[in-house]
């Protein structure tokens, strides 16, 4: 159990190889996202400066030669090949102190600066990977903007098919509240959504409130997300007190399709059968007009670009930074052995 005392350490290897990666459980099956650390992004800029200057940093080597080197005595402890603990040290460039041939006088270690590098490279990395994100997110939904839009100009979801043994299928529950919390985007972001099931299928929005009361007890289903995240929760009980269609508290529902202009407020769709009888097998596709996609995507990209310029700049500045210039040291003595009784220099 001694890699217990290594978990900060792991921690901090995390960060140097690896630092972005996930590994998640959801509907059902394991998701994972590789994602590189440190090295890789110090790696990757020593090759664009590599690419165009033809030499390659000596700060950004010696920065990674530390990472590495932190990593590998980590790897020894935990792997049960030396009983020594890994030193909380970051030895950049020269002989690994405390390491020194025979006869040769030993390198001094790296006089100080470690803060000085180690903190504008974490925090250039934290840039970089809200950069990253953020660029991403806003490259998205450009893409989406300009391929996604259908003939009436709204921005249509992949069909998924919606079934159910009971009476109805829940759709979620939509919390619109974007002008709370002292901020505000309009009430028309959303723009016009568009509900479209098959032409014998009901569907229906309505207050989240009305809906629960109107289905509670009902033997239905609940889906939250879309595609293949979709969670699918069912619920036993008896058939509903009356006809969809005849319930008062829909802010819009028809048969087939149904176009609503979102407003603040908890709203929940509900899917059913025409006449309300059991087993609910229809096609859903959902869009929505978004006209605030492009402008927040363009947002978020010039932010993205702007995060990755910083923190590449952070990081850069971190691995070419010079150390202080060392002391002079005393030479040392020539290491003498005696083998027999002989000294040997």
């Amino acid at each position: 159990m001694k890699w217990l005392l290594a978990v900060p350490h792991l921690l901090i290897v995390g960060v140097f190889f690896g630092g972005g990666g996930y590994l998640a459980f959801r509907a059902g099956e394991w998701a994972y996202s590789p994602a590189g650390g440190l090295v890789g992004l110090l790696v990757l800029i020593a090759g664009v400066v590599l690419l165009f200057t033809g030499r390659y940093p000596r700060g950004v080597f010696d920065f990674v030669l530390g990472m590495d080197r932190w990593a590998l005595r980590v790897a020894a402890y935990v792997g049960l090949m030396t009983d020594a603990y890994p030193p909380l040290r970051f030895d950049t460039g020269g002989d690994e102190p405390g390491v020194t041939a025979l006869g040769v006088p030993p390198s001094p270690a790296p006089p100080g600066g470690t803060v000085g590098r180690v903190v504008p490279a974490v925090i250039g990395v934290l840039l970089l990977l809200a950069g990253t994100g953020l660029s991403a997110a806003g490259a998205l939904g450009l893409w989406a903007d300009q391929t996604q839009r259908d003939a009436t100009g709204a921005v249509t979801a992949p069909a998924q098919t919606v079934r159910s043994t009971g009476y109805a299928v829940e759709l979620g529950t939509a919390e619109m509240h974007w002008t709370e919390a002292g901020w505000a985007v309009g009430e028309d972001w959303l723009g016009t959504i568009g509900l479209r099931v098959d032409p014998d299928a009901f569907v229906g929005i309505g207050p989240s409130a009305d809906v629960a009361r109107y289905l509670a007890g009902v033997d239905r289903d609940r889906v939250s997300g879309f595609g293949d995240q979709a969670l699918h929760r069912h619920s036993a009980g008896t058939a509903p007190a009356g006809p969809p269609h005849a319930q008062p508290f829909w802010v819009v529902s028809g048969y087939g399709s149904l176009t609503w202009a979102a407003r603040p407020g908890d709203w929940t769709a509900v899917v059913m059968n025409a006449d309300g009888s059991r087993a609910v097998d229809t096609t859903l596709v959902a869009t929505a007009t978004l006209p605030a996609l492009a402008p927040a995507a363009w947002t978020a990209l010039g932010g993205g670009v702007l995060l990755l310029f910083l923190g590449g700049g952070s990081v850069l500045f971190a691995a070419t930074r010079p150390s202080r210039p060392s002391r002079p040291t005393r030479p040392t003595a020539p290491v003498r052995t005696t083998i027999e009784g002989e000294t040997h220099a």
